[in-house]
């Protein structure tokens, strides 16, 4: 993993990805934890007011970030879709694809991705509660072998517990809203571990990319 990041916006009713962005400097666990989260936020607004297709609200949802979509993207929308739509401006703020085509071009460049999973249907989204939205896929992932290895005198020193990380007790698979902002309120502390931390379910160790 790296810089390039890619967020998709899934269906959920039918696991369909209606439309993706690339963000060419934002494959950090920080910034894409904040990207997810204001998108997150906008879903009640944009999911439950213009009379439009999910893909243009998928659309919406990533201009949110201040994401646009690329020329030739923008090109293939018909008229009346064009007006909910703008144009990109730079791809650090992001590119939108969500032709076949141009959401397969995003996922050859990434180096990070995150998911975020809709139900378009549900009119009184509850956000805030259980329902499982992002699959977030921006850390390493290494086994407590390597760990040893490349940590070895910080552990001798006791400067670094690995059975004192920061443990989460969701998955990352299954991040709701709530457990977004509470993964950016440890990130100071986990970076005081090395970046390291835990979740439930697994014996790895995850690090953060910072």
């Amino acid at each position: 993993m790296g810089q390039r990041l890619n967020i998709e916006i899934k269906r959920r009713k039918d696991n369909k990805v209606l439309a993706n962005s690339y963000y060419h400097w934002s494959a950090y666990t920080s910034s894409s934890l904040h990207l997810a989260e204001e998108i997150i936020e906008n879903i009640y607004e944009v999911i439950r007011k213009e009379k439009v297709s999910d893909e243009i609200k998928a659309i919406q949802l990533l201009q949110t970030t201040g994401a646009g979509l690329m020329e030739d993207e923008y090109n293939k929308l018909n008229e009346e879709d064009k007006k909910y739509c703008s144009l990109a401006t730079n791809r650090n703020l992001g590119l939108i694809s969500f032709t076949d085509e141009g959401m397969e071009e995003t996922r050859s460049w990434e180096e990070g991705r995150l998911t975020i999973d809709i139900d378009f249907d549900d009119k009184d989204y509850d956000f805030y509660g259980n329902k499982n939205l992002v699959d977030f896929e921006v850390y390493f992932q290494i086994d407590e072998e390597e760990i040893n290895e490349s940590y070895e005198e910080e552990i001798k020193s006791g400067k670094l517990d690995l059975n004192n990380l920061t443990k989460f007790e969701f998955s990352l698979e299954e991040m709701t809203l709530n457990d977004i902002r509470l993964f950016m309120s440890k990130l100071d502390e986990i970076e005081n571990n090395n970046g390291l931390f835990r979740v439930k379910g697994t014996d790895l160790i995850y690090q953060i990319i910072y």
